[in-house]
């Protein structure tokens, strides 16, 4: 016994075992009589036994027809499922965002952006990996993630960027540091106390280097750590001072043990960005979370339309 037949087969043949009749059973399937009487005797043959059991007023299910009828109304039923599922993907109200992102974004920005985009499509998958800043853009590069988030300068060759907030770095001491009496600090005043830093790797460890480097300074960078956590229990502690991003700075002040003093230099603004392959590419949920990422972050809604070609529109958003 071969199972070759198709989904044509087992709806004719659901329908005229729900009328027990072949002709209305054919008009459910707008098919002639003949036509259906043909199709079902070859489904038998194809099966090798009897569905219908042909008498004087109409058809009746033989043993092998009543134990079909089951499965065939569970195939259709998954069948209908998967069309209506994989429609979903087709209009662009179903399928998956891929995003990394350094761990402070994930933990500062996404949440909020999340609650709000997942309102609007409830239906999306989003998967969020965290990656160093230097990794996001090669991520995304290497299409690995759809888009990539990070703070900072970095160079996004082949991939367009929007950027979507204006972050600071900003000095965090402890009350009872001297620095904490200021109502604003210098890079370079502020670099001559210990420094507490987050890992090489960081994108906060790159900014103080560059910053050094550039001011050819000689800072005392007294103490590495892994986290912010372990950042602020430092500074709390009074063992130095931190150069980090505001918006890091205002979640884990709040207990008021900590002093945030901002950095006059313009050089401590940074951008806060995020990046893609190309935008006339991406499926309409995943614009949608643009729009819904810059709306989040406080920054005007952008005109996409208006841009004329990827070059342009990246400068636009800048």
């Amino acid at each position: 016994m071969s199972l070759d037949f198709n989904l044509i087969d087992l709806r004719l043949f659901m329908y005229i075992a729900k009328h027990n009749s072949i002709t209305k059973g054919a008009a459910s399937c707008h098919m002639s009589t003949p036509a259906a009487s043909v199709r079902m005797r070859n489904f038998e043959n194809s099966l090798g036994t009897k569905l219908l059991e042909r008498t004087r007023n109409g058809v009746l299910l033989t043993q092998a027809g009543q134990a079909l009828l089951p499965h065939a109304h569970l195939i259709l039923d998954q069948v209908s499922a998967l069309n209506a599922h994989l429609r979903g993907y087709a209009e662009g109200t179903k399928g998956q965002i891929r995003i990394v992102a350094n761990n402070l974004t994930i933990s500062e920005t996404l949440p909020s952006v999340m609650r709000h985009y997942m309102k609007l499509h409830p239906d999306i998958s989003i998967d969020v990996r965290p990656k160093l800043n230097s990794e996001v853009i090669r991520a995304v590069q290497d299409n690995l993630a759809d888009f990539g988030l990070f703070g900072g300068e970095f160079d996004s060759e082949g991939l367009e960027t929007l950027v979507y907030l204006k972050d600071r770095f900003v000095v965090i001491a402890s009350c009872e540091h001297p620095l904490a009496e200021l109502e604003t600090v210098r890079l370079a005043q502020a670099l001559d106390y210990d420094i507490i830093s987050l890992p090489e790797y960081s994108s906060v460890h790159a900014f103080i280097r560059h910053v050094i480097d550039e001011k050819r300074l000689f800072p005392r960078m007294s103490v590495f750590v892994e986290n912010y956590d372990a950042l602020f229990c430092m500074i709390e502690a009074n063992v130095g001072i931190g150069l980090i991003p505001e918006c890091a700075a205002r979640r884990y002040a709040r207990s008021g043990a900590i002093k945030i003093i901002p950095v006059s230099d313009a050089r401590a603004a940074r951008d806060l960005s995020v990046c893609f392959r190309s935008f006339e590419e991406l499926p309409s949920f995943a614009k949608d979370f643009l729009d819904v990422l810059v709306e989040v972050s406080g920054g005007p809604p952008i005109a996409w339309d208006q841009a004329l070609d990827p070059s342009a529109r990246a400068t636009a958003a800048r």
